[in-house]
């Protein structure tokens, strides 16, 4: 037979393998279901609802599996597919600091972690930024319009990086090294676990790329809150409504320990906040163990 009798294709497009789910059984009945598909080599996953006892679960195989299933239980079958999976990208971050403190990170574990408060004195000029952690925030509903000034970060700790692989000095010098960090996930199961050795419990960690705006400030409209019935209450009690504070907060979120002034754009900061009690005081040296399974060094 000549090779003129066939047709090549760059590529065969195989069609994915159809997924089952089997609803309303019983843990006995599901478990059996699993172990007896699993010793047969048939891919399954067992879902229950997210109660604190689960009053029946649902069985999820491949088609391959359905041979498997009783007449009864090949007729309660529905096609399943899976929801669409949200993916975040979490980025390579590199820190621009001395020689001396990335060895010491490889050496023997050392990290320091900073605070809010500390980076509104620092010594290099780019980095300084003397309202960390300050927003404006404006709300308004109904033609009323309130305005507030906060600060974030009291509570945490931070590490911050940046997404350039380059940086320079306020005095034009650059820097021969630089520490990249590329599993950030390990970096934060290890800090949290020095942290609470160190005393502090770790409420929540936030990360992300830092954005950049020319005043610092949120503004929406008001949702959470009448701030009418807020107003009138102050008057009457001459103290805090809580509900305004706290929906005045909303309003920025968690953006509020991302933002900067549009002057320290060059730095593409990411950075990562530990939230913990008690605030701390200062900033702090943590423990990482296998440094080398979390970020490398790379010489310029």
């Amino acid at each position: 037979m000549s090779s003129e009798q066939y047709t090549y294709c760059d590529y065969l497009e195989i069609p994915a393998p159809k997924v089952y789910i089997l609803e309303n059984l019983s843990y006995k009945n599901v478990d059996e279901y699993f172990k007896h598909l699993n010793a047969n080599g048939i891919d399954c996953k067992i879902r229950r609802l997210n109660e604190v006892v689960a009053k029946s679960y649902d069985l999820i195989l491949s088609e391959d599996g359905i041979k498997y299933l009783t007449e009864e239980d090949r007729s309660k079958l529905k096609e399943f597919s899976y929801p669409p999976q949200l993916v975040h990208n979490i980025p390579v971050i590199n820190r621009f600091i001395d020689e001396s403190y990335i060895d010491e990170f490889f050496n023997n574990g050392s990290l320091m972690l900073t605070t809010f408060e500390r980076c509104k004195s620092l010594e290099d000029e780019i980095r300084r930024d003397d309202k960390e952690g300050y927003s404006h925030i404006i709300g308004h509903k109904n033609g009323l319009r309130i305005e507030t000034e906060t600060y974030v970060g009291a509570d945490a700790f931070m590490l911050c990086g940046s997404l350039n692989d380059s940086y320079k000095k306020a005095n034009g010098e650059e820097f021969k090294c630089y520490m990249e960090i590329f599993n950030i996930g390990l970096l934060i199961q290890e800090v949290c676990k020095s942290l609470e050795a160190k005393g502090f419990k770790v409420r929540n960690v936030l990360f992300g790329s830092c954005f950049y705006s020319l005043k610092k400030t949120f503004e929406k409209e008001i949702k959470s809150f009448d701030p009418q019935e807020s107003l009138k209450k102050m008057d009457e009690t001459k103290g805090l409504d809580m509900n305004l504070f706290y929906g005045m907060l909303d309003i920025a979120g968690t953006n509020a320990y991302f933002q900067k002034p549009r002057e320290k754009s060059i730095e593409n900061e990411f950075r990562l906040i530990w939230q913990v009690d008690p605030k701390p005081n200062d900033r702090i040296i943590v423990t990482i163990g296998n440094p080398q399974k979390i970020a490398k060094k790379i010489v310029l």
